[in-house]
């Protein structure tokens, strides 16, 4: 699904309708375009996949303007004395949306996403013109930008993700979970976009039971209109762990029917028994989806969709895979994650004991955020250029900022909102299977419900994901001696906590304050405490594919230059070639164009 708004003086109509049809052209080669559709307005123009299953475009009864949606909502959906249910900040699903108005000399544009930023929302703006679009590189195109941000394509590099508002393209900016955007438009020009809302996510004080939070699970995806659709086929994306399991139980309660699941194999031959295992223990018929029906090719289409913003080789870019495998074997399809928590902090980050005290929480936060920024220095051997260093610092203040403000009385619920609504957002949920024209994604951890119950755990709750144990050995019997692919053992009720004395030399150092783990790094930069971890099936078999492709790159930024040749890193490569070709579309594209007047500094 890609739309944009363009926000320009009297007489640039013909310019951005240009860019409009160039843009449409590039995505059409990815095969996961329909066609352009358009819709003026009073000082500007609107442009979008008119033939995305995703699209909505509707005029207000009263004739107070328009709305479009791409995406769904859940529950009301209609129109009530001039103003879109879309419209109320308490409505959740998983959507963007653009309403125009007409005001006596031009119109106000507001443009929002749900409130846990599923759908992503970038802006930028050169003079009297502005353009906001769920597709940075549209944004370039009609911008005449074709300098690639040196900040923004560090930040990708080194943190698999941005972790503030830039983007890889110089000059375009990401808005976060819950924020909106307003601007004001004429014959005379633009004023703003200017953020209209801000995000005002917060951790409220009483812990509900698991029975509470399950049910708000189950009764929030009830309401949501895709999984219900009969004219949709729909394919269910599991890896047993946790979180899907939890998913699977509750769409067997309260989904259609059983639906196939897929488990893509660069799990191992453990983790895809287990999947296998939950599936059909609950009656949904099951296969695995191979990774190797990947090329290329598919992988540069889901960085076109992305607009450059997703490695072509992490976990999102994964779910084409599952699309090129669903939609051989069933058609169009709607992908289901079964992801309502991944973003927990016992999924991804190690815990320390003084994470879950709220009298050290500044120091926890600092101490988490500082042992996440080294990943550059391994990285340094591809990244040189004057101004290395200084983006690597800018980018480890920009990740301290923002988990430093992020809500929550404890670190652990602050890193975890951190990663609900910052890092899911800019990295997992900005998928290309969530911006193809035929694909819808559902993921029940947007239910509103279940979001809110979500804020008001405690940080033991969070930690390894105690509070998913316990509704699944609550309210899911039949899974609970199903086994943990990695620990072998059934899900248990008991809490998992931090150890309180480690019990072996790597758990020791990741015990240690980042200041100390520094030194030790300086004094044996090849310590395995630290090392690089085993080649997994994934890692093995895009190295091969970028082998067999013969695949070099060497990207030079501003200040930077990324050589994919000078390391062995995987993520390197992939991103470095993906922002090559980012430079290449950015410069064809202004060469096609002709005299596009580029972004004023």
């Amino acid at each position: 699904m890609f739309f944009a708004v363009s926000m320009h003086p009297a007489g640039s109509t013909e310019r951005v309708d240009r860019a409009a049809q160039l843009h449409a052209r590039h995505l059409s080669e990815t095969a996961r375009f329909g066609e352009l559709a358009r819709r003026e307005f009073a000082g500007g123009s609107l442009h979008w996949d008119g033939g995305s299953s995703h699209a909505d475009i509707t005029d207000a009864p009263d004739g107070s303007g328009f709305l479009l949606r791409g995406g769904y909502t859940a529950g009301d959906d209609g129109w009530n004395d001039g103003r879109h249910a879309t419209e109320d900040p308490r409505t959740w699903g998983e959507f963007t949306a653009v309403r125009v108005r007409p005001t006596a000399d031009g119109s106000t544009v507001d443009v929002w996403a749900d409130r846990a930023g599923s759908w992503p929302l970038y802006y930028g703006s050169a003079g009297r013109h502005a353009v906001i679009s769920n597709d940075p590189h549209f944004i370039a195109v009609a911008l005449g930008i074709t300098t690639l941000s040196a900040q923004g394509s560090y930040e990708l590099l080194a943190y698999h993700h941005a972790i503030g508002r830039e983007t890889t393209l110089s000059g375009v900016h990401a808005l976060v979970a819950g924020e909106a955007l307003q601007a004001s438009t004429g014959d005379s020009g633009t004023s703003g976009p200017h953020l209209h809302r801000r995000s005002n996510l917060t951790y409220s004080r009483p812990t509900v039971s698991t029975d509470a939070t399950y049910e708000a699970l189950r009764d929030a995806v009830a309401q949501i209109g895709p999984l219900h659709d009969p004219d949709r086929t729909l394919t269910l994306q599991i890896s047993g762990g946790l979180d899907s399991r939890l998913t699977l139980g509750v769409l067997a309660e309260a989904g259609p029917g059983r639906p196939e699941a897929v488990t893509l194999d660069l799990s191992t031959p453990e983790e895809l028994e287990v999947a296998h295992h939950v599936a059909t223990t609950l009656g949904f018929p099951h296969r695995t989806a191979r990774l190797d029906e990947m090329s290329l090719q598919a992988a540069r289409s889901g960085w076109s969709l992305t607009g450059g913003q997703v490695s072509v080789h992490a976990a999102a870019g994964n779910i084409l895979a599952y699309e090129v495998s669903a939609k051989a074997a069933n058609g169009d399809v709607t992908l289901v994650g079964a992801w309502p928590g991944d973003c927990l902090i016992g999924s991804y980050v190690p815990v320390m004991p003084l994470m879950v005290s709220r009298f050290s929480r500044g120091w926890a936060l600092r101490d988490w955020s500082s042992k996440r920024a080294p990943i550059w220095r391994a990285r340094g051997v591809a990244v040189t250029g004057p101004r290395a260093k200084g983006i690597a610092r800018a980018a480890d203040r920009s990740l301290r900022r923002s988990v430093l403000r992020s809500p929550g009385r404890s670190a652990a619920q602050s890193i975890s909102a951190w990663a609900m609504f910052e890092r899911q957002p800019r990295f997992s949920y900005v998928s290309p299977a969530i911006l193809s024209h035929d694909v819808l994604a559902v993921t029940p951890v947007l239910a509103g419900p279940y979001l809110d119950a979500l804020l008001t755990l405690s940080p033991t709750d969070i930690i390894a994901k105690n509070y998913y144990r316990r509704m699944i050995h609550s309210r899911l019997v039949a899974l609970r001696d199903v086994p943990n692919a990695n620990t072998g053992a059934p899900v248990s009720p008991e809490p998992v906590l931090p150890p309180r004395l480690p019990r072996s030399r790597p758990e020791l150092f990741g015990l240690l304050p980042a200041s100390i783990q520094e030194f030790v790094r300086r004094l044996r930069p090849a310590n395995h405490y630290i090392g690089r971890p085993a080649p997994t099936a994934e890692t093995e078999f895009w190295n091969s594919l970028f082998a067999a492709q013969g695949v070099e790159a060497r990207v030079d930024l501003d200040g930077v230059t990324v050589d994919a040749r000078e390391s062995g890193d995987l993520h390197v490569g992939s991103v470095a070639l993906a922002l090559s070709w980012s430079r290449k579309y950015l410069e064809e594209a202004y060469a096609e164009l002709g005299a596009v007047p580029t972004r004023s500094e």
